[in-house]
């Protein structure tokens, strides 16, 4: 028997090599599956002869492409495929500045799981990924990046394009850390945040080769892990400030106190945040002291103190430290004399546009001596300088754990949008309508002479304050404008428009509160109140107002004399009765279940 090989191609079958040597059909073990060759029908295999696993292996790669190349051309046709370039790149972009707006938390999600999810969508959003270099811009750091993921990102970002490095948490040797710091040579690295220990700084930077001249930001971060001493100096600050010699922004955060000296090496400094010093003391107030009178570079300074057992009864302490060029500083601390000690012996320039002073003491404040003096030393502080026109006053509570929660009561002085003045004082978890804790709280409410008030056109009131600071407020001879919630019906606030003050050393006539009145905005904010107590605390108003025009020795001609007064989140509709009471004491009445536009940009 001969043994004729067919290729088969469509229906026709193509004469294929006649096999040998003959074998006979008792010698061929033929499966029962298959037909038998004496049988009518045709045996055919379908195999080239001379191909080879390499031949197939090839055919099979490029069938592999076809089908990539088919899908991406079924993926081109899907809606989310249809999304221009420069759109995709900026959701891109947002996607990972979620984490920097107070989204998701790191611990959850990572930056590279972002990158990584979005490359792998489809082969379009891959290549406008790697097509978009500041995707790339920002290089995290952990204890477990290995070198590869670390150089991958400089594949796809243009030499010119700034760099900023993510070090997170950090508690051993990272030679990564090095790895990119070392790019700095090279490439501009922009901001470095290095959230590490003590000693991964010290493997860093002691034999680190490095001159950054394009680095502007740095933030040291202390993680305390090795150690039960909560003072730990930074080291190698010498060579830190060598490395970045074009430093302008410097954040030291959770560290003792530095030198004067190594503060002062980085020459080109215009930015200082010194947060959570810890075990802060007498001496390091002193090093502090020492910078600031030859800090005059800094427009920029924050500080922030840990709680701290340490005496500051080694003075005397320096005054007039003038920091010519400071145009922003923001001072929290837990112990009040410390920011006494600061507050009088900074001498803060004029045009200062924005100051922030946290009196946050946890227990000394609590003592009326304490507050005292921090009421003094703010109004020395600022004395100095034009009283402010406008003032807000309100009690801000910090979000956090039920049990964790700090209280403040809080003023805001404005000069215009751009120039703010903000003190707080903490207040411990207290009722409300404590009268002590309001009155205790409220010293630098206590002379309407003094320079907090001195020169008052506009009071905002956005909490519910005791009679004392009403009857201080209603003192202050220059002011126009004030806005309140209205809480009760008699509240403090109608209750001292009712009545006179005692005016003179012989207290034998009467003086009219708020003396200079012309607008006024109350805001309904009560939840779960009834419509009629709307209408009922205008009718109170109009009452107290007229009460305040006959309280003077000899009653106003002109009574009409407060021009325009704005209710604000109204849920009732304003009876003709109400509104001719308002009326007769009120030029301009404006009801209204709008809210109240904010008057204070805080």
């Amino acid at each position: 028997m001969q043994l004729l090989v067919h290729r088969t191609t469509g229906d026709q079958q193509l004469p294929g090599l006649l096999l040998t040597p003959t074998i006979g059909a008792s010698d061929l073990l033929i499966p029962r599956h298959l037909p038998d060759p004496s049988s009518s029908s045709s045996f055919t295999m379908s195999f080239t002869v001379g191909e080879t696993v390499i031949d197939l292996d090839n055919e099979i790669a490029k069938l592999e492409q076809d089908l990539i190349a088919l899908k991406r051309r079924r993926n081109g046709l899907l809606p989310i495929s249809q999304l221009p370039p420069e759109v995709l790149s900026r959701a891109f972009l947002f996607a990972l500045s979620f984490f920097k707006d107070g989204g998701l938390g790191r611990e959850k999600i990572f930056p590279e799981d972002t990158k990584r999810t979005i490359c792998a969508v489809s082969y379009h959003w891959r290549g406008t990924a790697f097509n978009t270099p500041d995707f790339w811009k920002e290089i995290h750091v952990w204890d477990t990046s290995n070198f590869r993921y670390l150089d991958f990102p400089l594949k796809h970002m243009p030499e010119n394009l700034p760099i900023y490095v993510e070090a997170k948490n950090i508690t051993r040797r990272s030679d990564g850390i090095q790895r990119v710091l070392r790019l700095g040579s090279t490439r501009q690295l922009a901001q470095i945040f290095l959230d590490v220990s003590e000693p991964v700084v010290r493997w860093t930077f002691q034999d680190l080769d490095l001159r950054s001249e394009g680095t502007e930001f740095l933030e040291l971060r202390c993680i305390n892990s090795q150690t039960q001493d909560w003072k730990i100096p930074i080291p190698c600050m010498q060579a830190i400030a060598e490395a970045f010699p074009q430093l302008r922004r410097l954040c030291l955060t959770a560290w003792a106190m530095p030198s004067a000296s190594e503060l002062l090496a980085f020459s080109n400094l215009t930015e200082l945040s010194l947060e959570w010093v810890s075990e802060f003391d007498g001496p390091g107030m002193h090093e502090l002291l020492a910078f600031l009178k030859t800090a005059g570079s800094l427009t920029s300074l924050f500080l922030s103190f840990q709680a701290t057992y340490a005496s500051f009864q080694d003075g005397p302490w320096p005054t007039g430290i003038t920091v010519n060029n400071l145009k922003k500083t923001r001072i929290l601390s837990v112990d009040n004399d410390i920011l006494s000690i600061l507050l009088g012996a900074i001498h803060l320039p004029s045009d200062m546009e924005r100051v922030e002073i946290n009196f946050a003491s946890l227990t000394g404040s609590t003592s009326p001596d304490a507050s005292r003096k921090a009421a003094t030393a703010l109004n020395l502080a600022f004395s100095h300088m034009v009283p402010p026109p406008s003032l807000l006053v309100a009690y801000i509570i910090e979000p956090g754990e039920a049990r964790k929660k700090l209280n403040y009561v809080a003023f805001v002085a404005q000069w215009n949008p751009k120039r703010t003045l903000l003190a707080s004082m903490h207040v411990p978890n207290a009722p409300s309508s404590d009268a002590d804790l309001h009155t205790l709280y409220l010293l630098p409410f206590t002379d309407p002479g003094g320079w907090l008030l001195s020169r008052l056109h506009a009071i905002q009131i956005s909490f519910h304050p005791s009679l004392s600071f009403w009857e201080t407020i209603a003192r202050i001879p220059t002011l126009q404008k004030v806005s309140l919630i209205a809480w009760q019906l008699n509240d403090c606030f109608i209750r001292t428009l009712r009545r006179g003050f005692p005016d003179g050393p012989s207290q034998g006539e009467m003086t009219k509160p708020f003396p200079a009145l012309r607008s006024m905005e109350v805001v309904f904010s009560l939840p779960n109140r009834a419509s009629q107590f709307e209408i009922d605390y205008g009718r109170e108003l109009a009452n107290a107002l007229k009460a305040r025009a006959n309280s003077a020795p000899e009653p106003d001609l002109t009574p009409n004399h407060v021009h325009e007064a704005h209710f604000y989140s109204c849920i009732s509709q304003i009876d003709k009765d109400t509104h001719d009471l308002l009326s007769n004491v009120i030029l301009e009445v404006f009801w209204t279940s709008k809210t109240r536009l904010h008057n204070f940009n805080v």
